[in-house]
């Protein structure tokens, strides 16, 4: 400790140490960059809250229906994939991303669909307005979904659409097996 009283009576008020020993941490937040949206909307930078989701009947955290190191299109009573443009359906299938779908009846493969009952998770996301999110591999809000808008969150990977695009080019279109069937 040091011999400064005035510190040590900043200390002994709590004004150094904080209103009480293991209190709350301020949420974590990050700055504008390329891999967030431009403008100012409040809900991006912001860490993705972690609520209890049911799937398949298997109540867990959100954090396990996502998966490590992906991109997520995140929808809250719509299959956010429908909010997406095809440029954006096809850089976040590039990147391996996940769709999940929060309480939405109409989330269709590879959407998949959850269940939410947690109040502060919902009361969260109705003072939003949130619809669908874009998030980053690390838990980040990265931007809101617009429908058929174009994400410039992910625009440094917009090769990726491009090669998918090219990728499905090359196949062919005839969805019939070119192997002759074995007669007997």
């Amino acid at each position: 400790m040091t011999t400064d009283p005035g510190y040590r009576a900043r200390w002994s008020v709590g004004a150094i140490r904080g209103p009480r020993r293991g209190g709350m941490l301020p949420p974590p937040y990050i700055s504008r960059s390329a891999l967030t949206a431009a403008w100012r909307d409040p809900i991006v930078g912001q860490m993705l809250p972690q609520p209890e989701v049911t799937a398949a009947g298997d109540r867990r955290p959100l954090d396990l229906c996502i998966g490590q190191h992906q991109w997520l299109a995140l929808g809250v009573g719509i299959d956010p994939r429908l909010e997406l443009s095809s440029r954006d359906r096809a850089i976040l299938d590039g990147l391996g991303a996940r769709y999940l779908a929060i309480n939405s009846v109409g989330a269709t493969v590879p959407t998949q669909p959850l269940q939410c009952q947690d109040q502060a998770f919902l009361a969260w996301a109705k003072s939003h307005r949130l619809r669908g999110l874009l998030v980053r591999p690390d838990r980040f809000v990265a931007q809101r979904l617009d429908l058929g808008c174009d994400l410039r969150s992910l625009d440094p990977f917009a090769g990726l659409a491009d090669k998918s695009r090219r990728a499905a080019e090359l196949q062919p279109h005839n969805h019939h097996d070119s192997r002759m069937a074995a007669v007997s």
